[in-house]
């Protein structure tokens, strides 16, 4: 699996906590070559699937029943909609793109 090393498959799971959970499984993304878009204007589904393998790799339990009634959403600004045109990123190595979705220069 991408981004999830021998080492990790070969050990015993250790369990995490919820915090360890959250930085785990985001420091596994940035290692990771593809780009992962998530907002409330992307398809979820990706992520998802990103959630579920990190889960299984990590022997991590399936969500309770009624987990999500647990979450305390923050409050946000709407953030501006944007399409991602190649022609406004930046390209990096590996066909990969630095963009700017807040109109700042980068």
């Amino acid at each position: 699996m991408e981004g999830i090393s021998k080492q990790t498959k070969e050990r015993e799971a250790i369990p995490f906590n919820g915090s360890e959970t959250l930085y785990a499984f985001c420091g596994w993304l940035t290692t990771r070559h593809a780009l992962t878009l998530m907002s409330a204007n992307h398809n979820s589904a990706p992520i998802a699937a990103l959630i579920g393998q990190f889960c299984r790799e990590n022997g991590l339990d399936e969500p309770r029943a009624g987990w999500e009634n647990n979450v305390k959403h923050m409050e946000e600004e709407p953030a501006p909609s944007r399409t991602l045109p190649q022609d406004d990123a930046r390209p990096l190595s590996g066909g990969v793109y630095l963009m700017d979705l807040t109109g700042e220069s980068i």
